[in-house]
C-alpha cells in the first residue's frame, strides 16, 4: 500500500492532529499559538511536564485502522496477583507478565501482504531505551519491520515502506 494511493489516511491524520495539536507541537508551542503571549504564561508553560505518547499512540491507531492491515496496542509490564488482594501481598500470590515483552513495540501489526510491523511511538523528546534498540534489531533480522515515530503522518509512511517490502529505517529514526 502506497500512502499517496490513500488521501483519505492523510486527511483523517491532518484531521486528528489539528483536534490534538499539541500532538506534534508540545504544550509549549501549543499555548504560544493560542496566544499565551506574556512572558510569564510563557514561563509557566515551560515547566509543565512533557507530553504523553499515549494521545500520539491513541491517534496513530486511529489512521491506522482506516487501513487494510491489521493493528494491535501492545501494552507490556506485569503485576503480582492471588486469590485477593492479601494473597497478592504474600507469598501466595504470582507475578503475571504481558505484552510481548520488554522492549517492544507500541504498536504491532501485519500488513495486508503478510508483513510483520512494529512502531515504538515517542513524544518530540522521547528516545529508544537500550531494550527497544534491542528488539527493533531483533525484529527486523528476522524479516519483519520496526520505525519510531512521532505522529500519523510518520505511521503511514512506514506502513507504506513495510507494505512495499523496504528494510526498516536505522534504529531510532523516523520512516
Amino acid at each position: 500500500m502506497r500512502s499517496e494511493d490513500h488521501p483519505e489516511l492523510h486527511e483523517e491524520a491532518a484531521r486528528i492532529e489539528t483536534q490534538e495539536p499539541s500532538l506534534r507541537s508540545g504544550h509549549k508551542a501549543d499555548a504560544m499559538r493560542r496566544g499565551a503571549a506574556s512572558s510569564v504564561s510563557q514561563t509557566r508553560m515551560a515547566f509543565l511536564p512533557p507530553q504523553r505518547e499515549t494521545p500520539i499512540v491513541k491517534s496513530i491507531l486511529q489512521v491506522l485502522r482506516f487501513s487494510r492491515c491489521l493493528v494491535w496496542r501492545n501494552n507490556t509490564g506485569g503485576m503480582k496477583v492471588g486469590e485477593d488482594d492479601e494473597a497478592a501481598d504474600s507469598a501466595r500470590g504470582r507475578y503475571v507478565s504481558f505484552g510481548l515483552g520488554t522492549g517492544s513495540a507500541d504498536i504491532v501489526g501485519m500488513t495486508s501482504k503478510g508483513r510483520f510491523f512494529a512502531l515504538e511511538v515517542k513524544s518530540e523528546t522521547g528516545r529508544l531505551t537500550p531494550e527497544q534498540r534491542q528488539w527493533n534489531l531483533d525484529v527486523t533480522a528476522r524479516g519483519g519491520y520496526v520505525a519510531m515515530v512521532r505522529g500519523p503522518e510518520a505511521a503511514l509512511r512506514g506502513l507504506a515502506q513495510a507494505e512495499a517490502g523496504l528494510p526498516s529505517p536505522p534504529v531510532g529514526q523516523e520512516p
